[in-house]
């Protein structure tokens, strides 16, 4: 808003308590404010949610995520590039959607053509 001219930040804080939070987490990352990575749901969401069948790292040698994509894409497979999911996925990490028996076995099928392997 501007208040004579001047830029003033408006806050919801309703609060002193979210006042105080609020003006911390201009000045602070989420990683420095929990140097110890606390994550109370972290184990709730993993016993609801696999993420290693979602996700497939492709050993070096194999081809990038990309070319990959394009090859299932070609098929009529989709999967995703997760290069640019951050730095730890690299170029080397797909991701796909756990569907039922029949789509992940063509998924299964279409990966193993794309790397010139039998499933």
């Amino acid at each position: 808003a501007i208040v004579g001219g001047v830029a003033a930040v408006v806050t919801f804080a309703t609060t002193p308590i979210e006042a105080w939070f609020d003006a911390l987490s201009k000045f602070a990352s989420p990683y420095e404010l929990n140097p110890l990575n606390l994550n109370p749901l972290h184990d709730l969401i993993n016993r609801f949610v696999d993420f290693d069948a979602q996700f497939a790292h492709l050993p070096p040698g194999a081809p990038t995520a990309a070319d990959l994509v394009a090859r299932c894409r070609a098929v009529g497979v989709y999967l995703r590039d997760c290069g640019d999911l951050g730095a730890t996925m690299g170029d080397r990490t797909v991701r796909t959607a756990v569907k039922d028996a029949a789509t992940n076995a063509r998924i299964v099928a279409a990966v193993a053509a794309a790397l010139g392997r039998t499933p």
